[in-house]
């Protein structure tokens, strides 16, 4: 679910959207257990320099898997057997800590994967000009759990609403983004009407489109 909310918040944006190896199935990043999983230069060096100056192993360990770029870099899991389909041999970094479970061939099968979520906002970019094109709007900028914004083109604009955490929030959504409108893309339940004060589940996600400017 944490996969398609952060798909629909930014692929909504404006811009040109990428899709970066494995996002577009919800490979997690991976989790390394010692200094010897990394291969970035960057993350090999800050070890000796930061410990150095007094960091334990261990804080240094859990900071990497955080904000590490290695993490993000292991190998694509097309399958969930022996090499899962990236390779006969060694790879030049480990696989996912959970290549087993999230894979290419388990999620394309799946018709409310994480994959359609990125096609069905594939074909929405190529067919509405409201997201390639229209104006951006942000409301509630000092929430700290929910992202809301509105595009608008001429007659039409949607309304995107996504709550980043794991609990249940309420956000107060603008008057002039509020009403009646159709469903456009969601990964719980569709929504179709947006009044004053908006209840969001963990890590909801959905759009709305209007078709008369306000």
């Amino acid at each position: 679910r944490s996969a398609k909310m952060l798909a629909i918040a930014m692929h909504l944006l404006r811009g040109t959207p990428f899709v970066y190896q494995g996002e577009e199935i919800g490979m997690p990043n991976s989790h390394f257990g010692t200094l010897d999983d990394f291969r970035d230069t960057e993350t090999l060096g800050q070890y000796h320099d930061m410990v150095g100056q007094g960091l334990t192993a261990e804080e240094f360990m859990a900071g990497a898997n955080a904000q590490g770029r290695d993490n993000a870099r292991v190998p694509m899991h097309w399958t969930a057997g022996p090499g899962h389909g990236f390779t006969d041999g060694t790879p030049w970094i480990g696989f996912n800590t959970r290549a087993a479970e999230v894979s290419v061939a388990a999620d394309r099968v799946d018709p409310d994967g994480v994959m359609a979520t990125y096609r069905a906002l594939a074909r929405l970019r190529k067919d509405d000009a409201t997201i390639v094109e229209g104006d951006v709007q942000f409301a509630a900028a000092d929430h700290p759990s929910a992202f809301v914004y509105q595009r608008a083109l001429g007659s039409v604009r949607i309304v995107v609403c996504t709550n980043l955490t794991g609990d249940v929030t309420d956000v107060h959504i603008p008057d002039a983004m509020t009403g009646q409108g159709e469903a456009l893309i969601w990964n719980m339940t569709a929504r179709t009407t947006l009044g004053e004060v908006l209840t969001l589940a963990p890590y909801e996600a959905f759009a709305v489109r209007f078709q008369s400017a306000r």
